[in-house]
Order: structure tokens, then C-alpha cells, then sequence
């Protein structure tokens, strides 16, 4: 995410969805720890920059990072995916979320429109998850074992592609 925030992307909002506020606060000072190390000339960091526990913000390239957490409600994790209008999202421990389905299936709603935008412009988006193993027993870990269990197994088969049209062919067999 900081290579993307601090370097390749130009007025993006890139979004981190955590299971709680510590480990919110984790990322982003892991991610303010990276820039601090960052030699001069490669760190656009100012002091009109947003450093909170919340955000980040990089504003010489107009790109912010904001943290948020989940709902334990069905309408609050609704309301906290159709927040996250952006093309990049990290989801963080997502089988420990509460409502993680409800949730997910507002982001996708929510990010449509910006991906589509993103792709006509070349600009970087997807959606990045990480996160220890669930338990299936839970609905949340059991959610996101099916959702991964149904996307495309990795191969580096997929650097072959000739390009884009090529590479979607591949993934979907």
C-alpha cells in the first residue's frame, strides 16, 4: 500500500477495512514508520499531511489512506461498505469481522463505478485480502473461506498472458 500511496498513485483514496482499532492504528503507523525512513527526495510527505490514526494523507500526489473498522450491526456494516468508494481496498482479518457478508457485498457495489473508471484511465485498483485463518464455524470465517475458496488459484502461469484479454481468460478456465 505505501508504494502505491507514496509513489504510483496520483489523487487516489486507497481504504483499509481492519477488525478493530488497534489494529488500524498498526497499519498506519507501520505505513508512517515506512515513510519516515524514506530518504528526502523520495518521501512527498509535508507537514500539511493528514497523521492521525485514521488517515494518512500524501497530499503532493492527492492520495489518502484511511482506516476504518466494521459495524457489529447489519445496517452499520452495510453503511461502512457502501463507504468505501474507492478502487483500492485492503481488507484486514476479515473471518473476524462481524457481518463481513454484508458488508463486502456493499463495498463491491460501492467500488464499481470507480474501477470501471480506474481501468478506462490505467490506474492501479483491486481489492487486496489478508488475514490469519478463520474458523469455519463462525459466519463471518466461513464467508470468506467460500468467497476465496471460489476465486482463481494462483499460478505463475498468469505472467504468460499476452495482455489483459489474455489474462482474464486465464482466470476464469
Amino acid at each position: 500500500m505505501d508504494s502505491l500511496q507514496g509513489f504510483i498513485c496520483r489523487n487516489t483514496k486507497i481504504n483499509l477495512l481492519t477488525k478493530d482499532d488497534g489494529l488500524r492504528t498498526e497499519n498506519l503507523i507501520r505505513l508512517k514508520d515506512i515513510y519516515s525512513e524514506l530518504p528526502p527526495y523520495l518521501n512527498f510527505k509535508d507537514g500539511s499531511d493528514t497523521n492521525s490514526n485514521e488517515s494518512i494523507t500524501i497530499n503532493a500526489l492527492g492520495n489518502r489512506y484511511n482506516g476504518r473498522v466494521p459495524s457489529s450491526s447489519v445496517v452499520g456494516a452495510n453503511r461502512v461498505g457502501r463507504g468505501v468508494s474507492t478502487g483500492i481496498l485492503h481488507i484486514d482479518e476479515a473471518p473476524f469481522q462481524p457481518h463481513i457478508d454484508v458488508a463486502m457485498a456493499a463495498i463491491t457495489g460501492a467500488m464499481g463505478a470507480v474501477i470501471e473508471s480506474a481501468q478506462r484511465n490505467d490506474e492501479p485498483y483491486g481489492m487486496i485480502l489478508t488475514t490469519t485463518a478463520g474458523q469455519l464455524d463462525t459466519p463471518s470465517g466461513r464467508y470468506i473461506h467460500e468467497y476465496v475458496s471460489d476465486a482463481a488459484p494462483w499460478t505463475e502461469l498468469f505472467y504468460d498472458a499476452l495482455n489483459e484479454s489474455d489474462l482474464g481468460n486465464m482466470v476464469r478456465g
